[in-house]
């Protein structure tokens, strides 16, 4: 206060140091700085305060700087604190770089800063300027210039410590003096408090510094200044004192273990588990050193004496009445002046500190954990109102001098009182503390809380992340050392450790967010975690939404002293386990965590509480606790926000569901998470997601062989575009584009993208991405209710550690009773039936003339055998199907034996290679009866012996037979054509579309013309439900009817059929042929649902397998003969390019809804009766009643029932479906109870009364 006390109300004469926040409990009572010493006369000077109940020692004002006097006009102007945030300078500081205006009234505090050169602008208490001197400073700030003045205009600014800041000065010269009795020594006190808002031990830290500055002419001999203390721990009268010299730290602890038990536990006591709180003296005064023949110099003093007193009012422990006894206190004597003792005679011995035994300048000393130590625990004192003192002195205060004393009060909850408690955990704090200054105040900042954005929907909450410019994690850019922000200091947060180490990596950098429901609203963001464990508690908070980039950091441990073993004792705290799935921005809750019944489903118009934080992540060096390097590793690789963006506190998201999408009568035509209908116009690539063209899209493919502008099913695109906010979608065309350098065909992970909102053609809008299509990173376009999560995706064949560019397959019959396909399953090892090869096993030498002549080696393309388990929805065809560079391949008949192993169905290593896996397509393919729908195709032998081949055909060249298009006999059977050029050709009953290219691919099919028994000779493909052979257990495979699916846009296997009749005399062309192959399925026919007859199409229900892989984005032109909408030449590639429509997503508005009347009967009062209380209500003090499912226009007037208006309520924000009444009148009178009307004016749906009964609680007399 601006009396020179501090930390209590004068005017109720309580407490108002209130720990934790809103808890009605204090551990402070009052404050002060306290200065004396002699002038050369050897009269006594003292500036102090108590309790003003004998006068001030203090005024507020700065002194004049040539008399050192004060008018009462200035001492009442100067009457003020002068306040600031961190955040409202930061906010100052970045419109100031960009040229943005910071006149607003929210820069008042910046602009009326009491600096010097700001006499025009500053604002006294009166509201004048106030006086201050060209030639003198006051309140700090950062001088831009180097001139000495302050001049916010030109974007200077305050320069303070902290998140909260308060300045103001007082002297001792501004009336008579009559707390000490003395007379003035021109003493200016310039008082700088300030906190920090944390998420550990500094959220409940406060800090002071006096800069006291002599304006006086007088010499001040043998000055000692000090911090007077009352901190009543909750109750006043059972608290213990206790220091530890080394650290400067005077404590007040609960001489009880239960705080308040003396009294009877009034509501402001701590009751059981009472916390500790603490005062550190990190600076004293200067004392010159004088040294002759040499340059003078100084001493900064530390805590050089800590002495107590009573609250007693006789005694030589008891309260000070004048000067000569304030100063005795602080300069190591009692009251009248004799000095303090060690009177420690052992355990339950009581010590005043002033019995028998050597002088000392400190008291109780020891920790109460230890009862050979001197404290009052160990002492079995008497609990009593302690008041302590601790003083730096003596020094010579010269006229002019200016000294700095800082001062912080620490704070450790829970740590319980006398006789089971100790100093070690207060201590560990304080040191934390002492760090703190050491580093100049410096704190390092974790990546600061996003704003979480709810939207309220029908008993769910869906929320958005937002990192608003002016965010030290704009765009994530925390700790980036590339992109636009790679220079600014503002993005990194050193790791002091790691740069003392000189290592290259020293940047706490972005890792994720964390979300979490609040037991209710009076739970801050500092009460997430329990100070003891670091860990998440569960009675104050739940986590229900994480996060975090995918880079294989899961889980990450912080470590921290043992406080209670010993200095070296080190304990894990897990912070976060990661799910290391990528930058997800939104989400949806549906579920009260903290609901004690079994279905924890949300309820409509009820509130609930959630706090988003991100963190960051440094582990230059993994902890290492043993050996004598353990501060050189890193102990803290988690750090988590500790303000929201520009600095503020971190924001309580409230959320309360409603079925009224913000305004009754809104009709949403899209959810949270809807996707979008895209058309390719051109280029490559799925980006990681399961894609699937529409219905007419595939129709015109089929007819067209391919397609120039594709269009995909609603959010099955290959661009990732969701609705987040169904309320806010737009009715907009899109263009969306992705632009950058190439690597190899491919679009490099440096590529970006932009989004192009056009209305009627005309373009409204441009959004480019925060970030390159490098990492996932879903980027809300908060204004029209969208996301966009675009990844550049490795092909199959990049990463085999990380799904080897899988994502999924599955297999959908028509009608689900015919589950008609089935396959041979892979097996493994030596097994005939080992056909895919997956893994990296190679532990088989094939020889080729005794022995085992086959080749059972895996390849090592797929070594995590993830494709060998495709089709997994439907365990007849579960590893049945597989890239073709997987398949078992064939060497030819071999030399000796003869023998014929079976299984190869690839030829050769032809196109097994990592470049092939990589050109893998998303394919559907379809089987049908539609014959119009087939697959014209080659037939291909199957048998490995050409000796038993028909017509002695070699393996995998062209059937020897007669082809066969399509037409039947009268019995059914296949015609085949008498025609040369349709030999080895046929039908495949189905069709194969690339998902990704739009174009209908080719197919062949293989058949054993040696198991004509199997359907192998017919050319048909038909396969059997034969493995096996019943007789010699030779594989039969149903006639090894091999679907091979090309890569090729489709011709009929035009280029295929031409490649393989080339061949001869060498196999090169072969090869070339089959290189074409891109997926390769084992098909078999399940004998309980067999074919249907060739007639009938053979196929007994429309059957559709999805083969998914990851497709890199890539320049593709769909048509390369003209050009197109993007006005590129003919011929040249273009880069992917989409657009898509959000107008049918919009929602409708009132007015397009029909059903007023049925509206009008959802308007309702909750809570209906009304007993006293009603669960919106937050305490006791409050009252309050909804008025529900309006719309955004409504006035709702309550009478009684004799017709008085008793109060009239309204809303206009069309973001909101209710209004709150406090059940009070217009006057702002707690209403009678009773039965009230109200008559509900919702504009756009009509009118409607409503009866409502209210019992009143009676009047709470606690309140006043």
């Amino acid at each position: 206060m601006t009396g020179g006390d501090m930390w209590w109300n004068i005017g109720l004469e309580v407490a108002a140091y209130e720990i934790p926040k809103n808890s009605g409990k204090s551990s402070q009572f009052a404050a002060s700085c306290w200065i004396g010493g002699f002038d050369k006369q050897g009269q006594l000077k003292v500036a102090a305060q108590t309790y003003r109940q004998d006068g001030n020692d203090y005024w507020p004002g700065a002194l004049d700087v040539v008399t050192a006097k004060i008018t009462s006009d200035d001492c009442a102007n100067w009457d003020r604190f002068w306040k600031i945030e961190k955040s409202t300078i930061n906010k100052f500081i970045e419109l100031s770089k960009t040229g943005g205006n910071v006149d607003g009234s929210e820069f008042d505090a910046i602009r009326q800063w009491p600096a010097s050169g700001n006499a025009a602008h500053t604002k006294g208490a009166n509201g004048g300027p106030l006086t201050l001197s060209s030639s003198s400073s006051y309140a700090p700030f950062v001088d831009l210039n180097g001139n000495g003045k302050y001049d916010y205009a030109n974007g200077e600014y305050p320069d303070i410590r902290g998140d909260q800041y308060i300045w103001w000065v007082t002297n001792d010269a501004g009336n008579v003096k009559q707390q000490t009795q003395t007379s003035a020594m021109g003493i200016e006190v310039q008082t700088s408090a300030f906190a920090y808002s944390t998420q550990d031990f500094l959220n409940n830290a406060t800090f002071c510094n006096y800069r006291v500055i002599n304006r006086g002419s007088l010499t001040i001999d043998s000055t000692y200044i000090a911090v007077w203390d009352d901190c009543d721990l909750g109750y006043y009268k059972d608290d213990f004192i206790g220091c530890d010299t080394t650290r400067g730290l005077g404590i007040m602890y609960n001489g009880s273990s239960s705080d308040g038990q003396d009294g009877g536990y009034p509501v402001n006591s701590y009751g059981a588990n009472p916390p500790q709180i603490g005062l550190d003296f990190f600076q004293g005064p200067i004392r010159p050193v004088k040294r002759p023949g040499m340059s003078d110099t100084f001493l900064r003093l530390k805590m050089t004496n800590f002495t107590y007193y009573n609250n007693e009012q006789s005694g030589n422990l008891a309260n000070p009445s004048n000067g000569v006894q304030i100063y005795n206190y602080m300069t190591g004597s009692v009251k009248f002046g004799d000095r303090f003792r060690n009177d420690f005679k052992g355990p339950g011995v009581t010590s005043t500190g002033f019995g028998d035994g050597p002088i000392t300048n400190f008291v109780f000393t020891g920790d109460p954990g230890d009862r050979t130590t001197w404290s009052e625990c160990s002492c079995d004192n008497q609990r009593n109102d302690r008041r302590f003192i601790f003083s730096s002195g003596p020094f010579q205060l010269l006229p002019g001098a200016t000294n700095d004393i800082t001062f912080g009060c620490v704070w450790a909850s829970g740590v319980g009182g006398c006789p089971n408690t100790d100093f070690k955990t207060i201590k560990s704090i304080d040191d934390g503390a002492q760090a703190l200054f050491e580093a100049g105040f410096k704190t390092t900042e974790g990546p600061e809380a996003p704003r979480l954005v709810v939207r309220e929907l029908d008993r769910r909450l869906v929320f958005y992340m937002i990192n608003d410019y002016g965010s030290n994690n704009y765009a994530e850019n925390y700790g980036r050392l590339d992109g636009a922000y790679k220079d600014s200091s503002k993005y990194h947060q050193v790791v002091s450790k790691a740069k003392a180490e000189n290592v290259a990596d020293t940047l706490y950098k972005f890792e994720g967010y964390r979300v979490f429901q609040l037991a209710n609203a009076n739970v801050t963001s500092a009460e997430i975690f329990d100070p003891t464990t670091g860990e998440v508690d569960n009675s104050k908070a739940y986590e229900v939404f994480q996060c975090d980039l995918s880079n294989k950091i899961t889980k990450i441990v912080n470590y921290s002293k043992v406080t209670s073993v010993s200095d070296t004792s080190w304990v894990p705290h897990i912070k976060v386990v990661g799910k290391d799935s990528g930058i997800a921005h939104s989400f949806q809750i549906t579920q009260d965590q903290f609901s004690k019944v079994a279905d924890k489903a949300l309820i409509n118009y009820h509130n609930y509480y959630f706090v988003a934080i991100a963190y960051g992540y440094n582990n230059f060096a993994p902890f290492n606790s043993q050996g004598p390097n353990y501060n050189k590793t890193q102990d803290q690789p988690y750090i988590g926000s500790a303000h929201g963006a520009g600095g503020i506190n971190i924001p309580i998201a409230v959320g309360m569901p409603n079925p009224a999408n913000g305004a009754m009568g809104t009709t949403l035509n899209a959810d949270f998470g809807s996707g979008i209908i895209v058309t390719r116009v051109q280029g490559l690539g799925n980006g990681g997601n399961v894609v699937e063209l529409s219905d007419a899209s595939s129709d015109t493919i089929l007819h067209d062989t391919t397609i120039t502008r594709a269009v995909y099913n609603q959010g099955q695109g290959p661009i990732n575009v969701t609705v987040v906010d169904p309320v806010k979608v737009p009715a907009l065309d899109w263009v969306f584009q992705l632009n950058g350098p190439l690597s190899g065909s491919n679009l490099s992970v440096d590529a970006t993208w932009s989004l192009t909102a056009k209305k009627n053609g005309a373009v409204v809008e441009t959004i480019y991405s925060e970030r390159s299509i490098n990492s996932i990173n879903e980027q809300i376009i908060e204004k029209y209710g969208l996301s966009v999560n675009i990844k550049q995706a490795n092909a199959p064949g990049v990463e085999q550690d990380n799904g080897n560019g899988y994502i999924t397959s599955n297999v959908v019959f028509a009608d689900k009773s015919k589950p008609w396909l089935a396959g041979v399953s892979d097996q493994e090892d030596s097994s005939f039936a080992n056909w895919i090869r997956s893994g990296n096993k190679q532990s088989y030498s094939p020889t080729y003339g005794t022995g085992n002549p086959c080749d059972f080696n895996d390849n090592k393309l797929d070594t995590f055998q993830v494709y060998e388990n495709m089709f997994s929805n439907f365990t007849p065809l579960n590893k049945t199907w597989a890239p073709y560079p997987l398949a078992a391949p064939f060497y030819g008949k071999h030399y000796g034996s003869g023998t014929s192993c079976g299984f190869q169905i690839a030829f050769t290593s032809a196109n097994q290679n990592s470049a092939t896996m990589a050109q893998l397509p998303d394919v559907n393919l379809v089987f049908t009866d539609d014959k119009s729908k087939w697959t014209r195709v080659c037939v291909v032998e199957e048998q490995e012996d050409s000796m038993l081949a028909e017509n002695h055909g070699n393996k995998f060249y062209l059937r020897r037979h007669a082809g066969w298009n399509g037409d039947v006999d009268a019995a059914g059977r296949a015609v085949y054509s008498d025609n040369s050029e349709d030999r080895s050709m046929s039908w495949f009953p189905g069709y194969a579309i690339d998902q990704v290219t739009g174009q209908r691919l080719n197919i062949v099919f293989g058949e054993d013309s040696y198991l004509g028994q199997d359907n192998g000779a017919d050319m048909i493909w038909n396969p059997s439900g034969n493995i096996f052979s019943p007789y010699d257990n030779s594989a039969i495979f149903g006639g090894k009817h091999i679907i091979y699916i090309l890569g090729t846009k489709y011709d009929g296997d035009a280029d295929f059929v031409a490649k393989v009749k080339a061949s001869a005399p060498s196999n090169t062309q072969l090869r070339l042929a089959y290189a074409l192959a891109r997926w390769v399925g084992f098909p078999t026919v399940n004998p309980a649902s067999p074919l249907k007859s060739l007639k009938e199409g053979l196929i007994p229900t429309e059957t559709t397998l999805r083969f998914r892989v990851n497709r890199p984005y890539a320049p593709y032109r769909t048509n390369t003969d003209t050009a197109d909408m993007i006005n590129l030449a003919a011929g040249r590639t273009a880069w992917p390019y989409y657009t898509f429509s959000t107008s049918q997503l919009a929602p409708s508005t009132l007015a397009d809804n029909p059903d007023k009347s049925g509206l009008l009967d959802r308007i309702k009062s909750v809570p209906n009766p009304y007993y006293g209380y009603s669960g919106y209500e937050t305490s006791r003090y409050d009252t309050k009643v909804k008025i529900i499912n309006l719309p955004a226009r409504t006035t709702v007037r309550i009478y009684s029932l004799d017709g008085t208006l008793v109060r009239t309520l309204s809303k206009s924000d069309p973001n909101t479906s209710y209004i709150d009444w406090d059940v009070r009148n217009s006057a702002g009178l707690p209403i009678a109870g009773g039965m009230y009307l109200m008559h509900v004016q919702a504009e756009g749906m009509g009118e409607v009364i409503l009866k409502w009964f209210g019992a009143m609680r009676p009047i709470d007399a606690t309140t006043y």
